[in-house]
């Protein structure tokens, strides 16, 4: 992408919706590509995805964790830490957008399940354990 070819997502941003994100964790704006079909960036933390599929998470540890569809709708994620920066990791399945296109449903610590939609219409989670692993997507029960 050419230089000069973002702006920003939704018109100004408060200083509210900034201060919840105000430290080095902060993924920055959601940017749209001018002339694109629908994807974006972020400001900070660069990567390419889907527009408006994008969660901000805020870890137990005051860093960030973000949980994004790629455009080739694969869900990844980015997160922040004492050291830096995490490269993009996908975290398998694919993932479509639609309401609420990824989620983080419940959140209890360092465990927390995010969610999105698959490609049968149904919520799917894949949930983080206090140890670091994660379970792998499953449908929720409604």
């Amino acid at each position: 992408m050419a230089a000069g070819t973002l702006m920003l997502a939704g018109g100004a941003v408060t200083a509210a919706q900034t201060s919840a994100f105000a430290d080095d964790t902060d993924p920055g704006d959601e940017l749209v590509e001018v002339g694109s079909t629908g994807f974006c960036t972020y400001s900070n933390w660069g990567g390419r995805f889907l527009c408006g599929s994008n969660k901000a998470h805020r870890l137990p540890n005051g860093h960030t964790q973000v949980f994004v569809i790629g455009t080739n709708n694969v869900p990844y994620t980015k997160w922040s830490s004492g050291s830096g920066l995490s490269g993009w990791k996908p975290m398998g399945g694919k993932c479509y957008k639609g309401r609420k296109s990824m989620g983080v449903e419940w959140a209890n610590g360092w465990n927390f399940a995010v969610t999105c939609i698959g490609g049968d219409g149904n919520r799917w989670y894949n949930e983080r354990y206090t140890s670091g692993h994660w379970s792998g997507w499953d449908r929720t029960r409604t």
